[in-house]
């Protein structure tokens, strides 16, 4: 083979590569922005973070969405405005945008330290920490059984968030080119999902 030949095919291939990864990185920052993730309470289930999709007390899921959503009374309305551009509340089910699910793991420790704070006042328990103590005090079964989805972890959310341009500062309404031109697609609706039991 020539080397003519040789880098005629090594920059066609290179070519091709480039087009592949763009096309990928396209689409990823489609599918953070455009679609919708269900989300749970998160706890731990031995070493790993989960999302908690055992069915909770009536008031305790009343509770979950009121942190999701930022619909407490005492939250403050630009983050309850910022919220509502990612989470939405369809019936009993919590969903965020993609990029909320995968990028955002330790605002959700975040927030299900508040959550689990004002379930141990309420029903006088100590700390859950868990996901058995969460089963225990504030399922509809209250027992050792309960169901869960797997959640992203922290390390790989931070290898993720370079390769989507700033989504996370658009709720503040700050937007990358990259973020621009993926405002001008739809939606795609939520969809429904379903755990698995422990």
């Amino acid at each position: 083979m020539s080397l003519r030949r040789f880098l005629r095919i090594t920059l066609a291939a290179t070519a091709l590569l480039a087009v592949a990864a763009l096309g990928g990185l396209g689409w990823f920052n489609w599918w953070i922005r455009h679609t919708w993730m269900p989300i749970h309470p998160v706890c731990w289930d031995g070493e790993a973070l989960v999302q908690f999709t055992e069915p909770l007390t009536p008031e305790a899921h009343e509770l979950f969405l009121r942190y999701v959503s930022w619909t407490r009374a005492r939250d403050a309305e630009k983050y309850r405005a910022q919220r509502a551009t990612y989470v939405r509340v369809i019936g009993s089910q919590a969903y965020v945008r993609t990029w909320f699910w995968l990028l955002g793991p330790v605002e959700m420790m975040n927030l299900q330290a508040y959550f689990e704070n004002d379930l141990e006042k309420r029903f006088n328990k100590g700390e859950i920490v868990t996901c058995l103590g969460l089963a225990r005090i504030a399922t509809i079964r209250r027992s050792d059984h309960y169901a869960t989805e797997p959640y992203i972890s922290d390390s790989t959310s931070e290898i993720l968030t370079p390769f989507t341009f700033g989504v996370e500062r658009e709720r503040e309404g700050e937007y990358s080119l990259v973020g621009r031109l993926f405002q001008h697609f739809d939606d795609i609706p939520p969809q429904p999902s379903s755990g698995k039991r422990h």
